[in-house]
């Protein structure tokens, strides 16, 4: 699976999302760039619940932890504003924190290391 995604540019479409374009552009994109792979994005669109469901063990419990012992937390987030709304659901703990800077709400690209390969700020009809 890896190897196809892979393949149809998924990681780097996916990308576009995490740095603010927004979900109807990336699908249109991939509609018109990749029509005959454009099912496997909008899949993904449909089920983003599920593929950020897994959650790293004890990290629930730890944030809860801290909350309650009077800590204030906060968080940051390479991801899309719909893909982090996928996480809040799938983990409720993440209502604990005070506040979330999500990337794609600033347009900033939170790993230089992807960011060093030049990717532009992607346009959008929708802004």
């Amino acid at each position: 699976m890896e190897k196809t995604l892979d393949e149809i540019g998924f990681f780097a479409w996916n990308f576009e999302q995490d740095k603010g374009r927004s979900w109807e552009d990336g699908i249109k994109s991939a509609e018109v760039t990749m029509p005959e792979h454009a099912e496997i994005f909008r899949s993904y669109r449909r089920c983003l619940a599920q593929a950020h469901s897994d959650l790293i063990p004890g990290t629930s419990e730890l944030i809860a932890e801290l909350h309650q012992s009077g800590v204030n937390l906060f968080g940051i987030t390479n991801a899309a504003r719909e893909s982090f709304e996928a996480v809040k659901s799938a983990a409720p703990s993440v209502s604990l924190l005070s506040d979330v800077v999500v990337s794609a709400d600033h347009w900033v690209c939170l790993l230089s290391r992807i960011c060093s390969t030049g990717v532009s700020k992607p346009t959008s009809s929708y802004s």
